[in-house]
Formats: C-alpha cells, sequence, structure tokens
C-alpha cells in the first residue's frame, strides 16, 4: 500500500511539472491611426490563441482603427518597437525581455527607420 501511495503522488507531482511547463499564447495587433502614428495592442498569457487575438485586437482598437493582427504565439519574451519619425515597427521573439528589446529595435531601425526607434511595449509568456 505504502508503495501505491508513493507513486500516486510521484505520479501527481509529475503532471503538475508538465502543467507548468506548457506554454500560454500572444498576439500583437496594430492599426494604422494617421500618416506617423500607430495603435497597438498585446495580450500575453492567454490559454488559447482565439482569446489573445481578440484581446490584442481589442486593446489596439481602444487606441485607434484599422488594427490586425501582427504576430502571435506561445511561450517565450517580445518586443515592440516604432520608429520616432516615421511609420516603421518590427517586434521580435526571444528568450528573455532585454533579448527581445535588443532584437525589436535592431530590427526596426536596421530594415525601416534609420536609427530612430523606441520599444513600446515588451512581455513574456509563463
Amino acid at each position: 500500500m505504502r508503495g501505491l501511495v508513493a507513486l500516486s503522488a510521484f505520479a501527481l507531482a509529475a503532471m503538475g511539472a508538465s502543467v507548468s511547463l506548457a506554454h500560454a499564447d500572444w498576439a500583437i495587433a496594430i492599426g494604422r491611426t494617421g500618416s506617423e502614428h500607430w495603435a497597438s495592442g498585446t495580450a500575453w498569457n492567454y490559454s488559447s490563441a482565439s482569446q489573445a487575438r481578440r484581446k490584442a485586437l481589442a486593446n489596439c482598437r481602444s487606441q485607434g482603427p484599422n488594427c490586425e493582427i501582427i504576430a502571435q504565439d506561445s511561450g517565450q519574451c517580445v518586443a515592440l518597437a516604432f520608429g520616432k519619425k516615421d511609420n516603421a515597427y518590427a517586434w521580435a521573439q526571444r528568450d528573455t525581455k532585454s533579448e527581445a528589446r535588443r532584437a525589436a529595435r535592431q530590427a526596426c531601425e536596421d530594415k525601416y527607420s534609420n536609427g530612430d526607434c523606441e520599444i513600446s511595449e515588451t512581455f513574456c509568456d509563463e
């Protein structure tokens, strides 16, 4: 009997560990609000991709019109960068917030904005 109790406890602990390793869903939405302005909305730690998309769109639409999902996934850290003087934007997904911020800023500056981007949001899905 003692062996069965120990085995049951081990099985429950193993199931708990597998649940904690599951990744939540995230989404990013953006929409143009003017010639040089963007609305953005993010959502993370949602149990489904559809919930994350709905929340990201609602957050974006609270700032302006024409919002669309530009990225979605699960797990990791994400950063969103916008150009200060133009319509540039980029996002990046990495293992840490600092890596995601660095990659998003670099992508925005290298490809679009010639060195004038700043991070608007960073989050990690857990």
